[in-house]
């Protein structure tokens, strides 16, 4: 697998920054290595099998081959490093060196044609692999905040602050780039961690991800979750909660309704048995007048003195005096 991917980004280096110089007809590539690493120098070359390749340095020529025998290679600088290839005229450099930087030309023939290219070969070190460490958290029922710090051993280093919110983690994606070695930090962040990569334009190196759980112990409800339990309640309290209401409502009522009901009827009854009450009173004392032993009249007391005796009396009040 791992040679699979090597494979992968090495072709991917072979394709970096093509140009084309349509006035000179010469292909200018520019590719990048990593120290002790093996990188390929295209030559751009549209022959298949061409007759004369030849690879130079400024005036010194390292690679040389005239079909169909004669091939050699410069063991001054290169030693046994070189590899060229017969087929498309492309250089391989094993085991790269930071002295190999440099811009390397290439003519390729075939028959009377010729083709030019000019390669410009930069090397790097391998990126650090950095390290991402925690610098203050601060977290609660429904949020955690995450302050990092992503450093590489060369003393470059960034901080982010992230945010994590249910179902959803963002970090204020910052990068910081050192110009004397091309490195770049990058912190990012994924749906459950926090990340750190340390790269140059030859390689990529990433930091041990951070998970949200390791650095937010604390739960975070699930949106979804709580969203369906306030759906439940809400469905409980309508489905209990307002034929409850309804039939409460319609009991005070109907004790409302019932109690005036019985109020006026008591007023009513009241009423008929006052005025029963004065008319038995008014009868015998009609004229007010009252007969002795020897059939002399005399007047009576007030017939309305009587009907309030008899009104106390009904009441259980003593008349006033």
């Amino acid at each position: 697998m791992s040679a699979m991917t090597g494979k992968i980004a090495h072709f991917l280096l072979l394709l970096n920054s093509v140009l084309l110089h349509f006035g000179t007809g010469e292909a200018l590539f520019t590719v990048n290595g990593i120290v002790n690493g093996s990188v390929t120098l295209p030559s751009g070359s549209p022959y298949n099998s061409p007759s004369e390749v030849r690879w130079t340095i400024g005036k010194s020529v390292i690679a040389f081959y005239l079909k169909p025998r004669i091939l050699t290679t410069d063991p001054k600088r290169f030693g046994d490093r070189l590899r060229l290839n017969t087929k498309d005229g492309s250089l391989l450099i094993n085991r790269a060196q930071m002295g190999d930087a440099d811009t390397y030309n290439v003519t390729v023939s075939q028959g009377k044609s010729k083709h030019n290219a000019v390669v410009k070969l930069m090397i790097y070190e391998r990126a650090d692999t950095p390290k991402l460490e925690v610098l203050s958290n601060t977290s609660g029922p429904w949020f955690c905040n995450v302050s990092v710090r992503c450093a590489t051993l060369h003393g470059l280093w960034v901080a982010s602050l992230c945010q994590f919110r249910p179902g959803k983690l963002m970090c204020q994606e910052t990068a910081r780039n050192d110009s004397t070695n091309s490195t770049r930090l990058l912190i990012t962040a994924t749906r459950d961690a926090i990340n750190c990569s340390s790269s140059n334009p030859a390689s990529t190196s990433f930091a041990p991800p951070l998970p949200v759980k390791q650095v937010c112990p604390a739960t975070v409800p699930d949106p979804k979750k709580k969203l369906g339990h306030t759906q439940r309640s809400r469905n409980i309290l309508i489905f209990v909660g307002l034929p409850f209401s309804c039939l409460l409502c319609c009991c005070l009522f109907a004790c409302k309704k019932t109690f005036h009901k019985q109020n006026k009827n008591r007023m009513d009854s009241n009423d008929v048995e006052m005025r029963e009450s004065k008319t038995d009173f008014n009868e015998p004392y009609e004229n007010n007048h009252r007969t002795d032993a020897n059939g002399a009249q005399e007047e009576g007391p007030p017939v309305s003195n009587l009907v309030d005796t008899v009104i106390h009396e009904k009441r259980g009040v003593p008349p006033e005096v």
